[in-house]
């Protein structure tokens, strides 16, 4: 598209040869005659379709060169401006000079000067739109790399919290493997109960908080006839002889559904019959996890805080696999009971006919 150039001259013998001149080099050419007639032009061509180029004679009849070159660089500021006078002082060729004007023309012009003059004109405003283009494509580029270092930036906080955050649940269950080989280990070496009890009470506390802990074992009747305390104090011994109805308790529904009973405010409500124990022993929050072996709830471990809030689903999963363990220990030490309360009847009636057989 050729570029467009205005010429503003008061004389029109001077417009007609101009026009014509720079018609013949390809250049789209329009004249003015006055200031408000070049004004209007600009304001016509606007922002979309502005002039490359403006000839403007100092001297107008109805307003000053120098004002109308200012008011085109406002209105274009990437037009260029050539001024044309037949009256060239210092003070005029300075003040165009301030103005930021290419050149400063004395009429009459010589033609091969005025295309010189022209072409470099252009050649600048050319060259000054190209920077114009690259610097605006540098910053759309910085702000692409600013935004793209600020998402990498933040992918990588992610990533590094994700590979954080990995590694501790990695630890934490590694240290729960630990815990739970521990007890597994204890329950397979061992038949004496109350030092099972007392490993798991031990490895318990390292994976979940708690005040108080105990053992409540019903072996499918109606009613709790055995309770270990592991928690307070160190003696893991049974509570036997001492029958506690479970009807309208926790244990019984953790024992009926088979599912964890977690209460993370004890204060908030009394649900069960035994809350009124729980509140005098100062306890805030609870869990209660079912003791399954040979695919029955044989009991109960009861788990308990003086903070509220401190059990969830992700404390369910443990403790199930250590009740698993308990009620091993349990049924073990049960099966041992027997056995020894059997041999211990057997040895007595071998002796009974033993002695009947020497009479």
């Amino acid at each position: 598209m050729p570029e467009r150039i205005l010429v503003i001259d008061d004389v029109a013998e001077i417009r007609r040869v101009l026009r014509l001149a720079l018609s013949a080099e390809g250049y789209q050419v329009k004249t003015a005659g006055r200031g408000n007639e070049a004004r209007e032009e600009i304001e016509r061509a606007g922002e979309e379709h502005p002039y490359h180029l403006a000839l403007v004679d100092i001297m107008l009849p109805d307003t000053s060169g120098i004002d109308l070159a200012e008011h085109i660089r406002q209105r274009s500021p990437q037009s260029e401006v050539i001024f044309m006078t037949g009256h060239a002082s210092v003070k005029t060729a300075a003040e165009a000079v301030r103005l930021g004007a290419f050149a400063y023309l004395s009429k009459p012009v010589r033609m091969d000067e005025l295309f010189q003059v022209v072409r470099q004109a252009l050649e600048k405003q050319k060259l000054t739109a190209e920077n114009r283009r690259l610097l605006a494509e540098l910053r759309e580029s910085n702000r692409r790399l600013e935004e793209l270092n600020r998402t990498l930036e933040e992918k990588v906080r992610e990533r590094t919290a994700e590979l954080l955050n990995s590694r501790s649940e990695i630890q934490r269950r590694a240290q729960e493997l630990e815990i739970i080989n521990e007890i597994t280990n204890a329950v397979a070496s061992s038949l004496r109960l109350e030092e099972i009890l007392d490993l798991v009470a031990r490895e318990t506390r390292k994976l979940v908080d708690f005040d108080r802990a105990s053992v409540s074992l019903a072996w499918g009747s109606e009613e709790i006839n055995e309770v270990y305390f592991l928690e307070p104090g160190n003696d893991r011994g049974a509570e036997i002889g001492h029958t506690y109805p479970i009807k309208g308790t926790g244990i019984e529904w953790v024992i009926n559904t088979r599912k964890a009973l977690i209460r993370d405010d004890l204060d908030r409500r009394d649900e069960f019959l035994e809350d009124d124990f729980i509140h005098q022993t100062g306890a805030k929050s609870g869990i209660v996890v079912p003791l399954i072996r040979r695919g029955e709830a044989i009991g109960t471990l009861n788990l308990g805080s003086r903070k509220p809030g401190v059990y969830n689903r992700s404390h369910e999963k443990i403790l199930r696999r250590i009740a698993g363990q308990i009620a091993v220990a349990i049924d073990n030490a049960n099966l041992y009971r027997k056995l020894e309360a059997y041999s211990q009847g057997l040895e007595a009636e071998v002796a009974r006919r033993t002695a009947s057989l020497e009479q």
